[in-house]
């Protein structure tokens, strides 16, 4: 999926006319991103129980959410 949006990003900077180097994520750099997300998720999801707050509860759910994306791209780095 990163390689999708690099391909659209470039080919748009093409027809702007706007010189971008757009940087790739290693599989070090993504697996950071995965366990930074496992903390968020874990803290909004436990925190949103005891103040009722439906706002925490769905970012614990959208960082729940990237840390299954996070993985799929990490699989796909390694073929």
């Amino acid at each position: 999926m990163i390689k999708k949006v690099h391909y659209s990003l470039n080919k748009f900077n093409q027809k702007m006319g706007i010189s971008v180097t757009l940087p790739v994520p290693t599989k070090r750099s993504l697996k950071r991103s995965q366990y930074a997300n496992g903390l968020i998720a874990t803290g909004c999801l436990v925190l949103s129980v005891p103040f009722s707050s439906k706002l925490l509860l769905g970012i614990g759910v959208l960082s729940a959410a990237s840390i299954v994306v996070t993985q799929m791209e990490i699989k796909a780095l390694d073929e």
